[in-house]
């Protein structure tokens, strides 16, 4: 049964105690009511602590908690960091293994080609040495032979040139029978010779004479010779620009 400070104050009691004074009584109980009172307001105050402190202990226990559920993700996830750490040093270690053994074979490789090499240099010296004096004998020999003479091109060209003279020449001396030796033997004698400069010009003249006579012939007979080389088709009749000139030559003996 629960009392309040005015229920003790007001409590009656019964007329069959004995010895106790009203006064007294009443102050007893009023007392008693203060006490109760202060007491009642104590436990509500500790009562609205405890729930704050129910409310402050509830929040950190939701705090514990996430903080326990971050934390277990935290250690899962330091797990699997773990894991992958391991299998990246697994990877790493596959990897320098293959590397230490690419660059033992690369440098095996090279040791053996350093070695051929130095063979074959070897071999192609003893064969250099062993084939040289025979080169050399051999260049010695078709140097002389192989070599182009410098008076080859030049006389090639000159006899090219005395062809070409040569038949301008036996051209000349079909149109022209009476005609005096050709020049180039007219220059060799004089050059030879020592006749006076005279001589020589009586000898031009005549030749110049001699060609005129022949050209006034084939003037003469132009016309049958004209008709006759178209009808026989022949090829040593001269063309009329050449006639031109050689009566040009005429005219104009200077």
């Amino acid at each position: 049964m629960e009392y309040s400070a005015s229920d003790i104050r007001h409590r009656s009691f019964s007329k069959g105690l004995r010895g106790f004074k009203t006064g007294e009584v009443q102050s007893f109980l009023n007392g008693l009511a203060d006490a109760w009172e202060s007491k009642n307001e104590r436990i509500e105050t500790l009562e609205f602590k405890l729930e704050k402190t129910e409310e402050r202990v509830e929040k950190r226990e939701e705090q514990l908690d996430m903080k326990d559920e971050s934390l277990t993700q935290l250690e899962q996830s330091l797990n699997e960091r773990e894991k992958e750490l391991e299998q990246r040093e697994k990877e790493l270690q596959a990897i320098t293994q293959r590397l230490k053994n690419t660059l033992q074979n690369e440098s095996d490789a090279l040791a053996s080609l350093e070695d051929e090499e130095g063979t074959a240099t070897e071999e192609f010296e003893l064969d250099d040495s062993a084939t040289q004096p025979a080169s050399a004998r051999t260049n010695g020999t078709s140097g002389a032979s192989s070599s182009p003479s410098p008076d080859s091109g030049a006389s090639k060209s000159s006899a090219a040139a005395d062809s070409e003279e040569k038949t301008s020449e036996e051209w000349v001396d079909s149109l022209f029978p009476n005609r005096l030796p050709g020049a180039d033997d007219e220059e060799a004698e004089t050059s030879e010779s020592d006749e006076p400069e005279k001589e020589e010009k009586s000898a031009s003249e005549s030749q110049f004479e001699a060609i005129k006579e022949d050209v006034q012939g084939m003037d003469a007979d132009g016309s049958n010779g004209a008709s006759t080389a178209e009808e026989e088709g022949d090829d040593t009749a001269p063309p009329t620009d050449e006639m031109e000139r050689i009566w040009d030559v005429f005219d104009d003996p200077a």
